[in-house]
């Protein structure tokens, strides 16, 4: 039997992405201009969030920065005008200045 024993562990680990937040998808027709809006959700529980908008696809317009209030969510409106016919796949991310996003 032994007392007083303490023992001190080192953790170390590897995180990955965050999976998205869903799935949006949009009928559009190649060289005209379709409105849309994606409804976004505020990861900060008591204050305002101020993302900066980044998108991965060629075509799609929006607001650079987009706040959602506190507690709440907001629809974030964007233009998507395609150059060409066919599908496409891509990716849109709300981030904060503290490096905390989701998409």
């Amino acid at each position: 039997m032994t007392i007083g024993d303490s023992y001190i562990y080192e953790l170390s680990g590897i995180a990955e992405d965050p999976v998205s937040e869903g799935f949006h998808a949009m009928e559009c027709v190649a060289r005209k201009r379709t409105r849309n809006s994606i409804l976004v959700r505020n990861i900060l529980d008591s204050e305002d969030a101020k993302y900066t908008v980044e998108c991965d696809l060629l075509g799609v317009a929006g607001e650079a920065t987009f706040v959602v209030p506190a507690d709440t969510e907001a629809e974030y409106d964007m233009s998507v005008l395609m150059p060409r016919g066919g599908e496409f796949t891509g990716s849109i991310n709300f981030k904060l200045a503290s490096g905390e996003y989701i998409w």
